[in-house]
């Protein structure tokens, strides 16, 4: 359901307050000037909600003379008297309306953020005066992270909260939103600009009567200036949700998501490791031999992930670990590596040209996975030619399947699924 529209004007006044005082106070009578419309509204949000009467007002307009005098409430009505150490004044008949105040709820400005600008979070969590919004997909640079910053007086603070937020070695982007526009020097907007974070102020949609960020205006084209900050070092092969940010030779790209992206990451993620088809394919509902040959790739527990032996062992590794699990009795060890030999004795037959003995079931997992990591290839190779051309290179079909890269060149690939 969409929502209403805020009123630009009082909107745009409570987020000018709320950037200058920690937590604002609204008095009826100074809201009074703007439609009482644009009042409901932000109180329909949750953003205003009425407080406690006000102990002490300014004198309403109608009696002559100013100043501020206190309230008082009594059976007889409310009444605006002399402050204490004044001297004293006739009683003033005062109004409900003349005591009324407002709070600001920054969790329902949070909660209006994230609606009108389709971020997915929930929640309310602030370090250092930074919110974290939450996360929003955009076309052409995926998954990035929204924050609002508030209290920020410069650009030395502007600088500060983009430092805490700085993203040198996370492929995904960063936005910080703010209450209020403020003049950024050259100098600092370099050191800005070096920290990766994008900077928009609110001010603009809140004049429009919106909380709704124009995020093409802030992240601009993906193929200009999402290419240029990566660093060419950087390798990100990771899923957000139903699509995919690689970056590979300092270019990035979003591809939609396809089981053989699946199958890529587990090969990227375990270079120069040959991964058996049936194990791939079996991703789901796999087979107990898939389970045994997986866990068995690693033959060591000691080892670290860039020194996983494959599951195509020698028949001399074989024959020493299988002698050394019967010394020490370790019988499900050496079940494990049986199923090694098996596995492997039908990659051997198969480079010798004589018949595998392959099971339909084995023959379609290895038919299968091949296609859907081709299909995938092209889908990259579409709109990242150079990683394309480098996973087609690099990634063996067959039986087992491998993907032919340096382990020392490791590849972002955590991410969200959901």
């Amino acid at each position: 359901m969409e929502s209403p529209p805020l009123s630009g004007s009082l909107l745009d006044f409570v987020r000018a307050r709320l950037d200058q005082i920690d937590s604002p106070v609204f008095s009826h009578v100074e809201l009074s000037r703007f439609p009482a419309a644009a009042l409901a509204v932000l109180q329909d949000n949750g953003i205003l909600r009425e407080g406690p009467g006000a102990e002490e007002i300014t004198r309403p307009p109608r009696f002559r003379g100013g100043g501020h005098v206190a309230v008082r409430r009594t059976s007889k009505g409310i009444f605006g008297v002399a402050r204490e150490d004044e001297p004293y004044i006739d009683p003033l008949l005062l109004t409900e309306d003349d005591v009324r105040q407002y709070e600001v709820s920054v969790d329902r400005i949070v909660d209006r953020l994230r609606l009108d600008n389709e971020i997915q979070a929930t929640g309310y969590t602030c370090s250092s005066g930074i919110i974290a919004l939450g996360e929003r997909q955009i076309e052409g640079w995926g998954a990035i992270d929204a924050y609002l910053a508030v209290g920020l007086r410069d650009d030395a603070s502007v600088l500060s909260a983009c430092l805490h937020l700085r993203t040198e070695t996370s492929p995904r982007r960063v936005v910080l939103l703010t209450l209020t526009s403020i003049a950024i020097s050259a100098v600092r907007r370099r050191a800005i600009d070096a920290t990766g974070v994008f900077v928009e102020s609110l001010s603009g949609p809140a004049q429009r009567g919106s909380l709704a960020v124009s995020w093409s205006l802030v992240l601009g084209a993906p193929d200009v200036r999402h290419a240029t900050r990566m660093p060419r070092e950087l390798r990100v092969f990771q899923r957000n949700g139903a699509s995919w940010l690689v970056t590979y030779d300092g270019q990035s790209a979003t591809i939609a998501h396809a089981l053989g992206m699946t199958y890529i990451q587990h090969l990227l993620e375990h270079p120069s490791t040959s991964v058996p088809a049936a194990v791939m394919a079996g991703a789901s509902g796999r087979t107990g031999r898939a389970r045994i040959v997986e866990s068995a790739t690693r033959l060591s527990k000691g080892k670290k992930p860039e020194d996983a032996a494959p599951v195509d062992h020698g028949d001399t590794e074989l024959a020493a670990e299988e002698a050394e699990a019967r010394r020490t009795g370790d019988q499900k060890r050496l079940g494990q590596l049986r199923q090694i030999r098996s596995l492997t004795s039908l990659d051997r037959r198969e480079a010798k040209g004589k018949p595998s003995g392959e099971s339909k079931a084995d023959k379609g997992a290895r038919q299968s996975v091949s296609a859907a990591i081709r299909r995938a290839i092209e889908k990259i190779g579409a709109k990242h030619q150079k990683l394309g051309r480098h996973l087609a290179d690099s990634i063996e079909y067959g039986h087992s399947v491998l993907y032919k890269g340096d382990p020392s060149e490791r590849w972002a690939t955590e991410g969200s699924s959901a």
